[in-house]
């Protein structure tokens, strides 16, 4: 395995970096307390004995699910999220013991204000049912209530600042249903869930009902909300789900197979995410104040789900500290790419979607494979477009070239400075070669594999500008252009 080294502060570190810990243990706890609630109900959520088997699942099926959970920018934005779900469910399993149920609210507001909505109506529910248990409710809201005084430094207002809000529009709606954010299509089982809820109505009125207002009152508020920053889809739902997801047994039992595939489908999805998706989706479509275009948002071809499939990358990965920073080892590969020698660039059409273009790896000696594009980092026509810093292109050496003295060329055109990097997954501080440009160039990094720092080869931008138009790995000695293609510079 080899792969990448990412360092905190030196580039953003996207959701894969952050996931791995606090997001596999928040995962079994917004299961385990979604199987609580079922026993704490004492009869099982289901018209028929599927209902009690579904019990017993649920809080599995909610560990693998929630392990592939969307995922935010940054690790504390992250942990928020998915703590805030975990006591959300937790809630949940709480509310037949009444005025428990301010424990988990209380915390769930404090670590993530935006389920401030959701909390109300719990706790309006609790109070209709039992209004004298409820009288219980401020007292376990106390630690909660504490952690939002200390967050808005002794002030509970400051602390349920949600952030500025805003008329629904386009955006807001796309973050439920749109190819490109919503909730619903990168997580479909929760269609399945919500029929479990109707279909739960008629006999568990009050639990089907308070549930399930309280996840329509945080749906509203997330339309008012504004959006995040790049994520695999939508983050709006996440501290919400585990309330819908308790009537998912009932939900499979009701849709049969339909439903089964529906749910595989949810986890393929989910997976796809986390181990193809790197943040360069959001760098090709956002702009620079993080919004998405309505034609982007509403088509499908341009979705990220249909981009990964395009690129058939896969990025295994490990976060570790070295020196007390955090680290980010990724062992990236792609699904049946080519291998070579050489590399060009062959632009999209018109009416291709944005970033669909590819580098063509030509050549009978293979020395490189694995071929990704990363960043922002574009095919134009010809060339290869880096703007911004960490824009760029990975490749991997070939093991049967791993003996042998090569040389890494790069020609193209532009203002800044490249720089090459050789790195592995077990070489947590990669050899990085600067490399300043202007104008024409043409590039020649020499490399041995046993002196060099790994067998992972990244050519980026550090500043400025340019256009690269052909790489290339060859022997030192070998002449330019052996194999001409259009494009390639003479």
């Amino acid at each position: 395995m080899a792969g990448r080294t990412y360092e905190s502060g030196s580039e953003d570190l996207y959701p894969e970096a952050v996931r791995r810990g606090p997001g596999f243990f928040a995962a079994v706890l917004v299961g385990l307390a979604a199987a609580l609630l079922l026993l704490a109900n004492g009869r099982p959520i289901g018209v028929t004995e599927a209902g009690g088997l579904g019990g017993l699942l649920t809080g599995p099926f909610m560990a693998v699910v929630g392990v592939f959970v969307e995922p935010d920018q940054t690790a504390r934005a992250l942990a928020g999220k998915l703590a805030a779900s975990a006591f959300a469910a937790l809630c949940a399993a709480f509310l037949f013991a009444a005025g428990r149920a301010g424990l988990p609210l209380s915390l769930a507001v404090a670590l993530l204000p935006a389920t401030v909505a959701l909390a109300l109506v719990i706790t309006l529910g609790v109070v209709l049912r039992w209004p004298m248990r409820a009288l219980w409710l401020p007292l376990w809201a106390l630690p909660g209530l504490a952690l939002l005084a200390v967050r808005g430094r002794m002030t509970v207002p400051g602390a349920l600042d949600i952030g500025p809000l805003t008329p629904p529009g386009a955006e807001s709606l796309g973050r439920f249903i749109s190819p490109a954010l919503g909730a619903f299509v990168f997580a479909p089982v929760a269609v399945v869930a919500a029929v479990g809820l109707v279909r739960t109505l008629p006999f568990e009125r009050w639990l089907a009902a308070t549930l399930g207002a309280a996840f329509l009152a945080h749906g509203i508020l997330a339309l008012w909300l504004p959006g995040g920053g790049p994520s695999w889809g939508s983050l709006a739902m996440t501290a919400a789900w585990p309330l819908l997801f308790l009537f998912l047994p009932e939900g499979l039992d009701a849709t049969r197979m339909p439903g089964v595939i529906v749910a595989v489908a949810s986890v393929a999805i989910q997976a796809l995410g986390a181990f193809a998706y790197d943040g360069r989706w959001d760098r090709l479509h956002r702009d620079e104040a993080g919004r998405l275009a309505p034609r982007v948002l509403w088509d499908v071809a341009e979705s990220p789900i249909a981009f990964q499939l395009r690129e058939r990358a896969l990025r295994f990965a490990v976060p570790g500290a070295v020196d007390r920073r955090l680290v980010f080892r990724e062992h990236p590969l792609v699904l049946a790419g080519p291998s070579g020698s050489r590399m060009a660039f062959v632009g999209p059409g018109p009416t291709a979607p944005k970033g669909s273009g590819v580098p063509l790896v030509t050549g009978a000696d293979s020395t490189l494979g694995d071929v990704i594009l990363q960043g922002g980092a574009r095919v134009v026509l010809d060339k290869l477009e880096l703007r911004a810093t960490g824009d760029g292109l990975f490749l991997r050496v070939s093991e049967g070239a791993r003996a042998r003295r090569l040389e890494l060329r790069a020609a193209g055109r532009g203002q800044g400075t490249l720089a090459v990097a050789e790195g592995g997954f077990w070489n947590p501080r990669p050899r990085v070669s600067p490399y300043p440009v202007s104008g024409a160039f043409r590039l020649r990094h020499p490399y041995f594999y046993p002196e060099s720092g790994g067998g992972d080869l990244r050519v980026s931008l550090k500043a400025g500008s340019v256009d690269i138009q052909s790489v290339s790995l060859v022997p030192p000695g070998e002449p330019e252009n052996v194999i001409r293609l259009q494009g390639v510079p003479d």
